[in-house]
C-alpha cells in the first residue's frame, strides 16, 4: 500500500511510517520545551509567545462583536486555549494524527499557564500589559482582564483569585501529561506498523499430511476397463 503525497508521487507505507517515527522525535522535543515552560518556567515559549500574544488580542477583537463585555474579556485567554483544542481536535479526528494532536495539546497546556500567571495577577497588577501603562486614574479601562473580571465590575471575587489560578495550572499539568500519553501512542502504533511491514508477511501455517492409504495393485485385465 503507498500513499501520495500533495505531488501525486506515491510513497511507500513504511516509508511513511520511517518518517512518522522522525516527526515523533521531534514531537518529542516540542513537548519538552513546552513542559518546560509550563510546569517549570511558568511562562510563554520564547518566540512563540508571539502566536500566542497575538491569538490572545484576536480573541477580543473577534468576540468584541457580541457587545458583551465580560465574554470580549473571557475570550482573550479562552481562545488562546481554544485554538490549540481545536486543532488538536481536528487532527485526531480528520487525520487520525496522533504526534500532531500531542504537540498541540502541548501548546495548550502552555496558554492555560498563561491564564493561571493573568488570574493571578489580577489583585496585583504587576505584570505588563499591552497598549496600556502602568494604572493610574484612568478607570477600570487601565487594568487587566482578569483584574475586570474578578473586580467590582463584574464577578468582585477578587480574594478567589489565587484558588483559580492554582486550578488552571493544576489543569496545565493535565493537558501536558495527556499531550505526552497521546504522543507516546501514536509513536507506539507507528513502530508496530512499521514492525509489521518491514518483518513481510507472516508464514502460513500448513498442518502435516493426512496419511493416505496405500494404492492397490492393478493387474493388466483391471487396466484397460
Amino acid at each position: 500500500m503507498a500513499y501520495s503525497t500533495q505531488s501525486g508521487v506515491a510513497i511507500p507505507e513504511n516509508l511513511e511510517r520511517r518518517i512518522d517515527a522522525w516527526k515523533g522525535i521531534g514531537a518529542l522535543v516540542w513537548c519538552g520545551v513546552f513542559g518546560w515552560f509550563t510546569l517549570v518556567h511558568l511562562g510563554r515559549v520564547p518566540v512563540w509567545e508571539l502566536s500566542m500574544i497575538g491569538t490572545h488580542e484576536s480573541g477580543h477583537l473577534i468576540f468584541g462583536f457580541t457587545h458583551n463585555d465580560l465574554i470580549t474579556l473571557v475570550m482573550g485567554n479562552g481562545f488562546e486555549t481554544a485554538l490549540p483544542l481545536v486543532a488538536a481536535a481536528m487532527f485526531l479526528i480528520r487525520k487520525r494524527n496522533w504526534v500532531a494532536c500531542g504537540m498541540c495539546l502541548a501548546w495548550c497546556a502552555n496558554t492555560l499557564t498563561d491564564a493561571s500567571l493573568y488570574i493571578y495577577d489580577a489583585p496585583r497588577g504587576l505584570m505588563p500589559l499591552i497598549g496600556i501603562g502602568p494604572v493610574s486614574d484612568g478607570g477600570t479601562q487601565q487594568l487587566g482582564d482578569w483584574a475586570r473580571i474578578l473586580g467590582p465590575e463584574h464577578f468582585d471575587k477578587l480574594f478567589l483569585a489565587d484558588p483559580i489560578s492554582r486550578d488552571v495550572q493544576h489543569a496545565a499539568v493535565l493537558v501536558w501529561v495527556l499531550s505526552l500519553a497521546v504522543l507516546a501512542g501514536g509513536m507506539a502504533w507507528n513502530h508496530r506498523r512499521l514492525a509489521r511491514l518491514e518483518g513481510g508477511p507472516a508464514p502460513a501455517h500448513h498442518s502435516p499430511a493426512e496419511p493416505t492409504a496405500p494404492i492397490a495393485d492393478v493387474g493388466p485385465e483391471e487396466m484397460w476397463k
